[in-house]
């Protein structure tokens, strides 16, 4: 193996292991923090609600904030260690504060930086490799750690007390700041006159910023609600619920390495249209279901719709504005998390009116196919197809 070839395949690994940390890290923490606020200072819910909010919001203005500054920065790697102390420091300050308000001054000033974290490295991904397809592929990472990280998490809170999640994830963090300088430096940003790349006007990122809202928001819908729907009306056990977001994942993992290579060959049009198509049976299929076992088999359908529009939406974003590439990652990430603030709402109301948890699944299904008809105008254009 020649010296390049050996540089290669490290740098290959490096990839991988530093977007499986992350992933980890998202998994581990997130779904979690919840649950900490309520065991450790027992809130009661309106608080716990703004503690979240504020959490949510922080994150908003980071993810931004953060990426879009990346894209002055000629060598990532320097903001990518800055942001992993900062993110250090924040998680592990959690175990010692003792009441919930220095916790939210907590979550601005130092678990808003840690909410960037993806989204500068995928940044850094995008501009130290010219292939879309390997932020698809890495990607697909976060979804391992989506099987293995809540119960790895909920394991570890149980064993070692709720505060070891803070000390992993900080480790973690601490062990990443130093592990970037090992990996290849990232290329400068684009040179302005590269900012004109086809369909690259604001219109454009509004219609796909609002696109992907609806997508995003279904994901997020159908996540939430086919749990409840198992438990409430299907009376499944939490091993058998577990075991639905699992086996989704489990099948959405080949699919990331299977449609970029799709997509080079089809078109990203096509691709789309097939996870549209996906999402929309996906929806009507849960909304009849009849028993455990058929939403079992639906999850394939779902795993179609994740990895075809959701997982490859960050590549996406990230062509069409190639001298923007910090801040189209900023804005794809928060296209995710302004639709968990625009479905949670719907999931209550439409829950109400409809009297049933297929309610919200309905609704879903015309969150796909408006996203659907937004989205594929901008698909089909030849310039933006995957390359």
């Amino acid at each position: 193996m020649s010296m390049s070839d050996a540089e290669t395949t490290s740098t290959r690994w490096n990839n991988v292991a530093y977007a499986l940390s992350i992933g980890l890290l998202t998994a581990s923490v997130n779904p979690n923090l919840s649950l900490y606020l309520y065991e450790r200072f027992r809130v009661d819910p309106t608080t716990l609600s703004w503690l979240l909010g504020l959490n949510s919001i922080a994150g908003l203005v980071f993810t931004l904030i953060i990426p879009a500054i990346s894209d002055r920065v000629s060598d990532l790697r320097r903001m990518l260690s800055t942001v992993n102390c900062v993110a250090f420091f924040g998680l592990a300050s959690i175990p010692f504060v003792s009441d919930p308000h220095t916790l939210g001054l907590l979550f601005v000033l130092l678990l808003g930086p840690y909410s960037a974290l993806s989204s500068l490295f995928f940044a850094y991904i995008r501009r130290t490799h010219s292939n879309p397809s390997l932020v698809v592929k890495l990607r697909s990472l976060f979804s391992v750690a989506w099987v293995v990280g809540p119960a790895a998490a909920t394991t570890a809170m149980t064993s070692f007390g709720l505060s070891s999640i803070f000390w992993i994830a900080a480790t973690l963090c601490l062990a990443n700041s130093m592990f970037i300088w090992w990996m290849p430096s990232s290329n400068p940003p684009f040179p302005r006159a590269k900012r004109d790349n086809g369909q690259n006007g604001k219109i454009t990122v509004i219609l796909m910023f609002a696109g992907f809202v609806l997508l995003l928001g279904t994901n997020y819908i159908t996540g939430n609600v086919v749990s409840l729907l198992l438990r409430d009306e299907f009376h499944s056990t939490l091993f058998q619920i577990g075991l639905v977001a699992s086996l989704a994942a489990a099948f959405e993992m080949p699919l990331f390495f299977l449609l970029p290579i799709v997509a080079e060959r089809r078109g990203r049009a096509f691709v789309f249209k097939i996870g549209c198509l996906a999402g929309l049976l996906y929806c009507i299929g849960l909304s009849a279901s009849q028993n455990y076992l058929q939403v079992l088999l639906l999850q394939a359908l779902n795993a179609v719709f994740v990895a075809s529009v959701i997982g490859m939406g960050l590549a996406w974003f990230q062509e069409i504005h190639p001298a923007k590439i910090g801040f189209m990652t900023g804005l794809f990430s928060n296209a995710s998390r302004l639709s968990a603030l625009v479905a949670a709402p719907v999931i209550g109301t439409s829950t109400l009116y409809f009297a049933s948890y297929r309610g919200p699944i309905l609704v879903a299904a015309i969150m796909v196919l408006a996203g659907g008809l937004i989205l594929l105008p901008i698909a089909a254009d030849r310039k933006q197809h995957a390359r």
